[in-house]
């Protein structure tokens, strides 16, 4: 019988017979040695998406939410929040659920680093939609929390961001019960120079062209971007809704 004994050192397996295999840490399931850890269940989307670097990471891990500094703030309009949902996990162990009552908003908000670039990148399942109105997904705030840009999801599925009063719209469009990775940038402009733009995937890629893509650069919005506010705002309709792995990065965080 041949015995191969593994001894981890500096991040690499390295065997008996002097050969060493590299197996990055992240990946390795601790109660297998050698295994490779499953990549959590993502209903239909996986996990993989995200920024490079964030200055904002909420995973809706743990008890409430797991940013607790500054601390969120909740208006559901009649509607209902769970921050520990695990009917439907789009990443890790839980994920945040809302729904809405009929004609009513329901959202929560929470504030970052104050910046003129900011990017923003979550995880978003549409479980039941109405599709008889346009509302916001996710809007970004100013100090003042007034709107300066934001995602709608459109009454036939299409996403379209929104830089003050300039618009563009995807042409592909989501479906409920789907799982998607969306990206929002925001830049600020001097009046009608901003920039805004979203992508939107299944696998976590993110697009720059093509059907799940739009950007404007014609943006009237001239102030920083300060808050985050994902959930349903201002539309007819009850929504039930599933946002997970909520980022916000800078300039350098596009991945």
């Amino acid at each position: 019988m041949r015995t191969i004994v593994l001894i981890l050192v500096s991040g690499f397996w390295l065997l008996a017979s002097g050969a060493f295999a590299q197996v990055p840490i992240g990946l390795r399931n601790p109660g297998v040695v050698g295994a490779l850890a499953p990549r959590a269940a993502g209903g239909g989307g996986g996990g993989g998406g995200g920024l490079t670097s964030t200055i904002f990471n909420e995973t809706f891990e743990g008890t409430g939410y797991s940013i607790t500094s500054p601390t969120w703030t909740e208006s559901l309009g009649g509607g209902t929040v769970d921050e520990d949902y695990t009917a439907t996990v789009l990443d890790g162990s839980q994920s945040w659920r809302i729904l809405t009552a009929d004609s009513a908003s329901s959202y929560g908000y929470n504030s970052f680093t104050a910046g003129s670039e900011r990017w923003v990148y979550f995880m978003f399942r549409p479980v039941s939609t109405p599709n008889s109105s346009n509302g916001e997904i996710i809007e970004i705030w100013n100090n003042g929390q007034t709107r300066i840009a934001d995602l709608q999801l459109t009454s036939t599925g299409t996403i379209q961001v929104r830089h003050g009063t300039a618009t563009a719209t995807t042409t592909g469009a989501m479906s409920d019960g789907t799982t998607y990775h969306v990206y929002l940038r925001y830049v600020v402009g001097t009046g009608a120079n901003g920039v805004a733009s979203v992508g939107f995937s299944t696998d976590g890629s993110r697009p720059t062209s093509g059907s799940n893509f739009a950007s404007t650069s014609a943006g009237t919005a001239t102030t920083n971007a300060e808050y985050v506010a994902p959930g349903w705002i201002g539309f007819s309709g009850v929504m039930d809704l599933i946002y997970d792995k909520l980022q916000v990065g800078d300039s350098t965080s596009a991945p």
